[in-house]
């Protein structure tokens, strides 16, 4: 009976099924699939799936058991294999409930696989390749017993079959005999689909050897006919690129010949085919040009896009159409023109004619920076001028790209891909560039044709088309190490200059003693002004004379700037920083470092320290003028933001907008040389200032003071427990439970916080709330007023007519709401600039990082008020009073709160009768005791229609039933 059933589930029968594909995009190790095409294809139509935790594991080995139900689910569909099932133990290692059972039983019965010969079959050990290929072949229709796929020569006559079949193209590093992987699995499930079926007119004889195998004699050769996709899967459809019926569709975003599927009318993806020619450098020399025309002898362009005098064709650039048409007689020059030095120039030709050139693909990537990450989107700044494109990407949470750049911080550098989506850049992909750091020590203009060469420990790195501005400026140096990033193909795309030496100075951010040889030794871990962290040991033998003229040992203290005045095997030997220079006494020529305090602000198109930035009152020289003696930013100048309670320093390169300096802060101005006349600032150290781009990194924010729950954490110094409140804080816009010891001062303060270091998991807050820098960071209330297209806003502390805040643009902030459940439920704010401007009858209180420089807010928390209030109101009444009559005006604020100011605005409705005609204002409101009576409001000389004044109260107590203001109107 077992045997009769399975025999009539033949595999003609194998029928296409609703599946939930998921393609690669959907797995989440997504990153680490090579064969993207088969791995999306065959999981479309449900052949592979991914595991319980959301991943494919392509590096993962295919189990023989796992390969039994992918070869049911190819041959009969998964609706149909998941109903196999069997009554008995198939084998002695394969329970009848497992859940392999039915289809390890099927693929036995018909010779698709056997066991070890002593009842067994091992269903979790590997399959090898050539295993794997035996079954797809017998899904093919190939009979086991007549190909010899068994007995000792069963691999030779797999292998051949297999080759001739292509069903391990695409794995150049095929090898039949190691175990296959989940993902060449896939890729040769991919090439049997596109496999042609066979049958036999006659099967012969069958023979049963000695050994126990089975041969079949005198049967005929194998006849072709449909592929394996249109027999079993008619609805998964391919249209080639190589194909000449598809010449010119079957194209990726990039326009490069692809491999376009789909199933069930649904597209699963573009899958770009092997090019003929790539070129991935620089080909626009003389040399090179005769190179490439070498390899482009006999080829001829295919008249594809019906443009042009010539009708010849487009190539595409990132995925957009390019105005030249490429003939045969342009084709060198302009594939020349396209090339540089990392751009991938792909070139195409047709599938049965491969001298005629179909398609002229040409990807250009770019250098890029994290500029932003949040809980909502991630904004990536392009530092290089390859596309053109925009200059900033805004990569949101619901985007594919979203997960796999979170795990990268700001100012993290990317190299990425660009495609044109038809109105628009988008990214397609990125990496990692490569880093190497060490001395620069030849630097070559247009070495062996490859354009500027920078040598580093003795290897030269030729600059990419895709850099930024610091390799053109890359120099030599003996004392300072540069760190150079390439791209993929090994080309420089930027190099830290070396141009000033800013290792005299060190910050030390946290003053320790260690144990080093026996001995007990004075240790600092520091920012170097060049920007580097060191954790280095101190010379505590040095005497030096602080700026009190008192000597004192050079052991550092945590959070102070010290000159560095010699590095010997690693031991810094220190010296109090020299007591900073001013504009107009101790100038920055004077010596070869100088450092200035600063004060002020600065904004990122500063070029040098100016007086008006920086807001001094005293007269320069006239040869000085505009600036501190001409103290120009370096180019690659150094913004070092420290942060003394976490003893941490986030470094930012170029000149950025400082909306209000610190109290502390220094510039570091050093010369180029010893006979160097300009000077430049190497360094802008900033103590407790926070950068407007990462100051939701560097902070938390705490909605309230009441924790919320507590934990026991372990003291690893004590090694006892400890019992530490638990808070709801927010880093960057997402929420985070915060247990520390400190309670926040105040509801919606923000604190800089540092890791426990004895107690793993636990926080250290700051001694006191972060002090709100002007321009940075606020914390208000009030209403949130639209002022164009529900995008800047004008953020207020009262009411419209009291305004005390600036314009801010949150149309591209993180808006987060803080509040308790209750007051979302009670009063529901949609989380945009048009759903903050939608809430402005709420009693809302709002806590903004912004800049005040550019006016952008990067987060807005939403929070609720401690006292509540109502918002704006517009009360209308028309009081028409004759000469000498009494007037009164009654405005209902029932729920005004104690101190609210309310303006009473007065509008000339008609023209006045004389021009002696006076409206006086000589009452007050109930309980008002300002304005005094007599005063206010006063038309006069005939005022005309429209004239307004307006009359300020403030209320002397909450809920006042009404405001009434009386007056009277004499000649």
């Amino acid at each position: 009976v077992f045997a009769l059933v399975f025999s009539l589930m033949s595999m003609a029968f194998a029928a296409e099924t609703t599946t939930t594909s998921t393609t690669t995009t959907g797995y989440k190790d997504a990153a680490d699939i090579t064969y993207k095409e088969a791995v999306d294809v065959t999981s479309a139509i449900g052949v592979f799936q991914g595991n319980d935790l959301g991943a494919f594991a392509p590096k993962d080995n295919l189990t023989r058991e796992q390969a039994a139900k992918i070869i049911c689910y190819l041959s009969m569909g998964q609706a149909a294999a998941d109903k196999l099932s069997t009554s008995s133990a198939p084998f002695a290692d394969v329970a009848a409930d497992r859940w392999s059972a039915g289809s390890i039983a099927y693929c036995q019965q018909q010779g698709i696989l056997a066991g070890y010969g002593d009842g067994k079959f091992g269903p979790t050990d590997t399959v090898t390749g050539y295993q794997f290929a035996k079954m797809l072949l017998v899904c093919l229709g190939y009979d086991a017993a007549i190909e010899g796929f068994t007995g000792n020569d069963w691999q030779i006559n797999v292998a051949k079959r297999a080759f001739q079949n292509k069903l391990s193209e695409g794995n150049d590093a095929f090898v039949g005999t190691a175990a296959a992987t989940r993902e060449e699995a896939a890729l040769y499930t991919k090439n049997t689909l596109l496999a042609q079926t066979v049958t036999y007119a006659n099967k012969g004889t069958e023979i049963k050897l000695p050994d126990g195998t089975t041969v079949r004699q005198g049967a005929s050769a194998p006849t072709q006919g449909a592929t394996f996709m249109a027999s079993y899967y008619s609805t998964l459809k391919v249209n080639s690129g190589t194909d000449r019926t598809y010449l010119g569709k079957g194209t990726d975003d990039f326009g490069r010949a692809s491999n376009n599927w789909t199933y069930k009318g649904q597209e699963i993806g573009k899958y770009a085919t092997d090019s003929a020619l790539v070129y991935t450098a620089n080909m626009k020399s003389t040399a090179k040009t005769a190179e490439l025309t070498k390899a482009l002898k006999g080829y001829t362009v295919l008249d594809a896009d019906g443009a042009g005098p010539n009708a010849g064709i487009f190539a595409s650039i990132n995925g957009k159409p390019d105005v030249v048409d490429i003939t045969a007689s342009n084709l060198v020059a302009t594939v020349a023109g396209y090339t540089g030095n990392g751009t991938v120039v792909e070139i195409g030709v047709d599938g049965t004619n491969a001298k005629l050139i179909t398609s002229i693909s040409v990807i250009k990537s770019e250098l890029a920076q994290v500029y932003s990450v949040s809980a909502n989107s991630i904004v990536i700044t392009v530092k290089s001028a390859t596309v053109a494109g925009q200059g900033t990407y805004t990569i949101k949470a619901t985007d594919d790209l979203y997960a796999s750049l979170k795990g990268y911080a700001v100012d993290d550098y990317l190299m990425i891909t660009p495609k044109w989506s038809g109105t628009t850049y988008e990214i397609d992909s990125f990496y990692a560039p490569t880093k190497i750091t060490g001395y620069i020590t030849t630097v070559q203009t247009n070495p062996n044709d490859m354009l500027k060469g920078i040598t580093v420990g003795g290897k030269v790195y030729y600059e990419a088309a895709a850099q930024d501005a610091t390799v053109a400026t890359a120099a030599p140096s003996t004392t300072q190490e540069a760190t150079v990033l390439l791209d993929k193909y090994g080309y420089a795309v930027r190099a830290k200059a070396a141009t000033a030496a800013t290792t005299d100075f060190i910050y030390v951010l946290d003053a320790y003693s260690t144990l080093v040889d026996g001995k007990i030794v004075p240790m600092a871990k520091g920012i170097l002004t060049n920007g580097t962290t060191v954790d280095v040991e101190i010379n505590d033998d040095a005497v030096t004379v602080d700026n009190a003229g008192n000597a004192s040992l050079g052991i550092a203290k945590d959070c102070n700037l010290y000159e560095v005045t010699s590095t010997t095997n690693d031991v810094y030997t220190l010296a109090d920083m020299p007591t900073p220079g001013t504009p107009g006494s101790k100038g920055a020529l004077a010596a070869l470092k100088t450092i200035v305090s600063l004060s002020g602000k600065i904004a990122s198109s500063d070029k040098a320290l100016s007086y008006a930035a920086q807001g001094v009152t005293f007269t320069p020289p006239s040869t000085y003028s505009g600036n501190y003696y001409n103290n120009y930013y370096a180019s690659n100048v150094k913004f070092i933001y420290v942060n003394t309670t976490a003893k941490t320093a986030t470094v930012k390169e170029g000149v950025q907008e400082v909306a209000a300096i610190p109290a502390t802060a220094y510039a570091i101005v050093e010369k180029k040389s010893a006979s160097d006349a300009t000077p430049v600032v190497t360094a802008v150290i900033l103590v407790d200032g926070i950068a407007a781009t990462v100051a939701s990194d560097s902070l938390i924010f705490f909605p309230s003071t009441s924790p919320v729950a507590s934990t026991t954490l372990k003291n690893t110094a004590t090694g006892k427990n400890e019992t530490f409140p638990v808070y709801v804080g927010y880093i960057n816009g997402v929420q985070t439970m915060i247990p520390t010891k400190t309670a926040p001062a105040a509801a919606g303060t923000y604190y800089a916080y540092a890791k426990n270091d004895n107690v793993p998991g636990a926080i250290v807050l700051g001694s006191a709330p972060y002090t709100v820098t002007t321009g940075t960071t606020s914390t208000f209330g009030g209403q949130v007023i639209s002022a164009f297209d529900d995008k800047l806003v004008t953020l207020h502390t009262t009411v419209p007519s009291a305004a005390t805040m600036p314009n801010i643009d949150i149309s591209g902030a993180t808006i987060v709401d803080v509040r308790t459940d209750a007051d979302k439920d009670s009063k529901p704010v949609v989380l945009t600039a048009a759903g903050l401007c939608d809430a402005i009858n709420y009693n809302l209180k709002l806590s903004v990082v912004f800049n005040a420089d550019t006016g952008k807010a990067s987060l807005v928390y939403v929070c609720s008020r401690d006292v509540a209030y109502t918002n704006a109101f517009t009360s209308t009444a028309n009081v028409s009073v004759a000469v000498g009559g009494v007037y009164s005006v009654s405005i209902d604020k029932a729920s005004a709160s104690a101190g609210q100011t309310i303006t009473v605005t007065y509008t000339v409705v008609t023209v006045c009768p004389a021009t002696s005609d006076k409206l006086v204002l000589t009452g007050t409101g109930i309980g008002v005791t300002t304005p005094a009576a007599g005063t206010g409001v006063v038309f006069t000389s005939g005022a005309s229609v429209g004239d307004t004044a307006t009359v300020t109260y403030v209320m002397p107590a909450a809920n006042v039933t009404d405001l009434a203001v009386t007056g009277t109107h004499t000649a």
